[in-house]
């Protein structure tokens, strides 16, 4: 199910993380934060959204996941607390994130560390029956990332994680990962940095443009 959003901040955007059951992948966390790469400050969200959600199934914290650990150990006995203490059925949690991605004045623009959580996002919402908006516009941060500062994984390198993306782009990570508002916050905050190296190559681009010599560089 689909609905709009419009009125939007062309310089905003939503930085979304989830976290999930195992083995179903049905969502028990929403995370997300939204930025204006055109604010004073830039790396400190505008708004920030978190919900923990109850999928409607058994949770399996004991199961075990790839590298050794179990979900309870990945993502801490404190989620645990939290997520029995407020977790909302899984359709309200789906309505109160779209609503308050129309609130934050974003349009449809989003960015996540992977390819996956929009995707699982408009699923459950629909198999929920909730509306979502059409035609998002999303962005894989982590293929981008990797194809800009990681050319040495032609050479078989492992390309890490958001925490060592972070280091490595000299952005002091904020809290614990595997915690969706956590990991969506900081997945923002290399997306600012990202921008700004691109916008600051196009605005010389544009610089040279107007000289007669940007054609030389393109």
């Amino acid at each position: 199910m689909v609905s709009d959003i419009s009125g939007a901040n062309e310089m905003r955007f939503i930085s979304v993380d989830l976290e999930a059951n195992q083995p179903t992948d049905k969502i028990i966390q929403i995370g997300a934060a939204a930025f204006d790469t055109d604010s004073k400050t830039p790396y400190k969200p505008v708004d920030t959204f978190n919900l923990y959600v109850d999928p409607e199934e058994e949770i399996n914290w004991d199961y075990n996941l790839r590298g050794g650990l179990t979900l309870i150990e990945l993502l801490g006995n404190n989620f645990k607390t939290n997520w029995e203490k407020s977790s909302v059925p899984k359709n309200v949690a789906f309505e109160s994130f779209w609503k308050w991605c129309k609130e934050a004045n974003c349009g449809k623009k989003f960015v996540q560390w992977g390819r996956a959580d929009m995707w699982e996002l408009m699923k459950q919402s629909k198999d929920s029956g909730v509306f979502y908006p059409s035609r998002i516009q999303e962005i894989n941060l982590k293929r981008l990332y990797q194809f800009f500062y990681q050319p040495g994984l032609k050479l078989n390198k492992s390309p890490g994680g958001l925490e060592k993306a972070c280091k490595e782009m000299g952005i002091d990570f904020e809290g614990r990962a595997h915690d969706a508002l956590v990991d969506a916050i900081n997945t923002g905050m290399i997306s600012v940095s990202m921008y700004e190296v691109i916008r600051g190559y196009s605005d010389v681009l544009a610089i040279l443009s107007q000289r007669g010599r940007g054609k030389e560089l393109l």
